[in-house]
């Protein structure tokens, strides 16, 4: 089973002046549940190689975040979540399994420049 770390983890890291801000803008937004099932999926991302295994956390983000039903990841992993290739092969292996694949997005995207 793969292990990551507690939700938010992201978001505190960094400048603190920045973490601090990008926290409070989430605290108020929902925990979503990660579950077996999460760490399943987040595994076959790993193990088809969409998703580098040294990058499980990025597996589980997406993973967690199909099985809850989001609409959207928002992401500045342009590395191994957020291009072109990644997203087609993230999108192939989470539909293959029965699940909606979120859109895979930048917050520019999705907000515009704030």
């Amino acid at each position: 089973m793969l292990r990551v770390g507690a939700g938010g983890a992201d978001a505190g890291n960094g400048d603190e002046v920045a973490a601090a801000r990008r926290l409070a803008a989430v605290g108020a937004l929902p925990v979503l549940h990660v579950g077996d099932d999460a760490g399943r999926m987040a595994e076959l991302l790993v193990a088809e190689k969409v998703i580098p295994a040294e990058y499980a956390e990025d597996a589980m983000h997406v993973a967690t975040a199909a099985l809850n039903g989001m609409d959207f990841v928002v992401t500045w992993n342009f590395t191994h979540i957020n291009n072109a290739a990644t997203r087609q092969k993230i999108r192939a292996v989470i539909e293959r399994h029965g699940c909606q694949c979120p859109e895979l997005c930048s917050p520019e995207e999705v907000f515009g420049d704030l």
